[in-house]
């Protein structure tokens, strides 16, 4: 029996092949924009497009599909970017539907004759047909697609709609945000292929941008938080006159996230004709997310001394390590942190622990358990505020000269400084990052929990106290329990018994059930006293 043979692709459907898989390629050889310079040139992304690129394709590769929200500083080529992915798809997939809006009429247009120009600048023979084509509307005969473009205001907007692709630009800025979020973001079915990319410059807390970028920072949605930082831009940079020299703020700066002296010149000119100054520049032109959001209120830790040590090497290897826990609150997390001496080597938050199959409160005693063992607590401090579950299954574990559990409220040791434990807490770690040569993760979710503790106040009795956790949740939308992991580890002075031996914990005598964590929970699980009393506050 003879095999058929298919004959192999000519060198025109490789490059049509190609141009369909690769969006770079496509761009770069299809598509035309008109520069900063007013010339129409070919789309060649930029270090920010390529790497917002990347994210995107990574998560529609695990999850099937896009969500995704783009903080970013001015004029990166974020909309141009999804306009050229969205107009890709449409183009080439039959049956696409994809709807830009945008936060004033004028961007709107601006969007509309990007789209146009790509259209009418095409290779030859690339394009299926126009069936429509209006002001605010494409629609491809040969595909039966079609690319709209409209602008927020409208309550009603994309109430009717069914759409598979949504990009919102500008959402920081929107109104009516509430109607939007059950009219037009339900247009879009969580279906494989659909994708919703909301973009922005950031503008204040509060808004629905900020709520859903931290959400998406703190993994408790659906949504990937993407970051742009401003000095990926190859055109932000100034030739700074002779004799220049960088202050000691900008000599940080080029330490922190390695900056060239043009760079730094075309900041400090950038700020200087800047209405609102440093704290405008930092919302326009932001380095990290916090910034962004944060750049004209006071925080209670430095933003200076969180960055620097984020980018700390300090270590102290023969330091106790010390752990914290805060147990979650309704729809918090439960965040473990980590700290050896002038170092937090390690955190973890969990999200909906319900999820896991397990009652959260076995599930934390469980995780619990692995962080002792893995990390050789000395001590282990947690809020007893959701917490009275973990502690006392960890003490009847044979955990009780490890777990401590503190009350927010309880009596302080410094009764001069501070009105309560809680202030206490978080003085001590600001002391501590304050005396400088220590670390922190180098990760944007820990810094921004940091810097979302807003400045302390002070009681008649000039003791220190600070508002509540409640009130910073309402108005950032994100409870800081990172932030409590972290100060939770200054709970108390733990010293380091240097006549221990500095051996491997299943060596020491300790009395304590040598059972694994995996048996403990099982155990649990058969029905122990002191779940069924403190489980639902886990």
């Amino acid at each position: 029996m003879s095999q058929i043979v298919k004959p192999l692709p000519t060198d025109r459907e490789k490059a049509f092949q190609l141009i369909q898989s690769d969006l770079p390629t496509f761009a770069r050889h299809c598509l035309k924009i008109r520069d900063k310079q007013g010339k129409i040139v070919p789309l060649e992304f930029n270090e920010a497009q390529l790497y917002i690129h990347r994210k995107l394709e990574e998560q529609k590769s695990k999850l099937g599909f896009v969500r995704a929200v783009v903080l970013k500083g001015r004029q990166q080529g974020m909309s141009t970017y999804v306009a050229a992915r969205y107009f890709h798809q449409t183009l080439l997939v039959r049956g696409s539907t994809t709807f830009i809006l945008s936060h004033e009429s004028k961007s709107t247009g601006a969007l509309f004759d990007m789209v146009k120009r790509f259209h009418d600048n095409l290779p030859a023979g690339l394009s299926p047909g126009l069936d429509a084509a209006n002001k605010n509307q494409i629609k491809f005969s040969g595909t039966e697609s079609e690319y709209t473009v409209g602008t927020a205001g409208n309550e009603d907007i994309g109430r009717s709609m069914t759409i598979k692709h949504l990009h919102c630009s500008e959402v920081a800025f929107y109104e009516h945000t509430d109607q939007l979020e059950t009219g037009l973001f339900q247009a879009v079915a969580d279906m494989p292929g659909t994708e919703v990319i909301l973009e922005s410059t950031a503008n204040g807390l509060g808004n629905m941008f900020h709520e859903r970028a931290m959400k998406a920072m703190a993994g408790v949605s659906l949504e990937q938080l993407v970051f742009i930082p401003w000095y990926w831009q190859q055109e932000y940079r100034l030739q700074p006159p002779e004799g220049f020299a960088p202050d000691e703020t900008e000599v940080q700066l080029m330490k922190t996230y390695g900056l060239d002296l043009e760079q730094v010149y075309w900041r400090r000119m950038k700020i200087a004709a800047t209405k609102g100054g440093l704290w405008k520049f930092q919302q326009e032109y932001p380095f990290t997310p916090d910034e962004a959001f944060l750049m004209s209120g006071e925080t209670f830790f430095s933003k200076d001394h969180v960055v620097t040590a984020r980018k700390g090497d300090a270590r102290s290897p023969s330091a106790p390590c010390i752990g914290g826990l805060d147990c979650a609150r309704g729809n918090d997390r439960s965040v473990f942190v980590v700290r050896q001496g002038r170092a937090v080597i390690h955190y973890e938050a969990h999200k909906d622990l319900r999820a896991e199959g397990l009652e959260p409160t076995q599930q934390l005693i469980h995780l619990a358990i692995r962080v002792i063992e893995k990390y050789d607590l000395k001590k282990l401090f947690i809020d007893v505020g959701s917490g009275y579950g973990v502690i006392d299954g960890l003490r009847t574990l044979g955990y009780r000269d490890i777990v401590v559990g503190v009350a927010f409220n309880q009596q302080v040791i410094d009764q001069v400084r501070f009105l309560n434990k809680r202030a206490e807490m978080y003085g001590l770690a600001r002391d501590w990052l304050e005396e400088g040569e220590v670390s922190l993760p180098d990760d944007d979710i820990f810094m921004f929990d940091l810097l979302l503790i807003p400045k302390e106040k002070e009681s008649p009795t000039k003791r220190m106290y600070l508002v509540p956790k409640t009130e910073i949740k309402t108005k950032s939308r994100v409870s800081p329990d990172i932030a409590d992991g972290f100060v939770l580890t200054f709970a108390f002075p733990v010293a380091y018994d240097q006549n221990e031996d500095d051996m491997p914990r299943r060596k020491r005598k300790v009395s304590r059930r040598t059972e694994s964590a995996l048996t403990t929970v099982n155990r649990l699980r058969q029905g122990a006293r002191h779940d069924s009393t403190y489980g639902s506050r886990g």
